[in-house]
């Protein structure tokens, strides 16, 4: 067996690993925290159930898409952006 050339990074988090090293990596953790508190808090803290709650659409849309499927694959951060602007505008409302 001999060594090839690397076919890069298979998830995201290596992805953001190999392109911005530890310090990325962290922030991405960070980003991933900061995310998950704001959404699950807010869900999780109200009683009412409604087909209309937003931080429950945005919790299950994150956890779907970068949680599950960039552990297997890599997937665009850019969305990330978009999560964080509606939580920033739900929280502003």
């Amino acid at each position: 067996w001999t060594f090839k050339e690397s076919i890069g990074p298979h998830n995201t988090i290596l992805y953001i690993w190999f392109s911005a090293g530890i310090l990325g990596l962290a922030s991405l953790a960070y980003l991933y925290g900061a995310i998950i508190r704001e959404t699950a808090s807010s869900t999780f803290r109200k009683v009412e159930i409604s087909p209309y709650n937003a931080h429950l659409l945005l919790f299950l849309s994150f956890v779907g898409f970068y949680i599950v499927r960039g552990n297997f694959e890599q997937v665009d951060i850019a969305q990330t952006g978009i999560i964080t602007g509606f939580l920033l505008a739900l929280r502003n409302r």
